[in-house]
């Protein structure tokens, strides 16, 4: 039986003071024939933050994290949570960003190389990335993981570990690296309009 891999997806503030609550919650739209979509959100005080989203991912989650499930990838997922501090992408700081990557390997795994590192994998102006990437085994299969730490401006840090079966990873990598990129602060307009998307 082919044991479930959590693929995590990891936002970080970051060392602007910023609280972000990556706790699932939803605003509504209603649309003039009273139907309804609702539509999730991160809460910063009175600021919210959204990324986008499709039909296959599920949703759940509390206590600061939320949790997405590909439907059609089997165990693919990924979190959102906050880190405990904020990271640099110097000597020292990458240091701690390995140590970091080193406490997400999937539980019961073994590692099977080194990291493989990459900087600015993640391409969109003002944000700076530098990502790692390990195959783990486990007894029947073997996985893939990276952990990306991206900081996005001056604003917010994320962190995403993808992970997921080797057949699996590059789809799910690429499709959260899109998702972290879709980060937005949400308008008015957003709040209030109802949505088609």
């Amino acid at each position: 039986m082919r044991r479930t891999i959590f693929l995590l997806f990891l936002l970080a503030s970051g060392s602007m003071g910023l609280a972000l609550d990556f706790t699932p919650r939803y605003y509504e739209n209603t649309f003039p024939n009273g139907a309804s979509l609702k539509k999730l959100y991160f809460a910063d005080g009175n600021k919210k933050y959204t990324v986008n989203l499709d039909h296959d991912i599920e949703v759940s989650g509390d206590k600061g994290e939320t949790l997405f499930r590909y439907r059609s990838l089997e165990g693919a997922t990924f979190t959102l949570r906050g880190s405990p501090n904020s990271l640099s992408f110097d000597a020292d700081g990458l240091d701690a960003c390995r140590k970091m990557a080193e406490s997400f390997a999937p539980s019961g795994s073994m590692a099977g190389g080194e990291w493989e590192e990459l900087p600015n994998s993640i391409q969109r102006s003002n944000w700076q990335s530098y990502r790692f990437t390990r195959t783990y085994r486990l007894p029947g299969s073997t996985i893939r993981q990276s952990v990306a730490f991206v900081n996005a401006g001056q604003k917010h840090q994320f962190i995403l570990v993808t992970t997921a079966f080797t057949a699996q990873f590059k789809e799910a990598a690429e499709r959260t690296e899109e998702i972290a990129r879709s980060w937005r602060e949400l308008t008015d307009e957003d709040l209030s309009a109802p949505s088609f998307n």
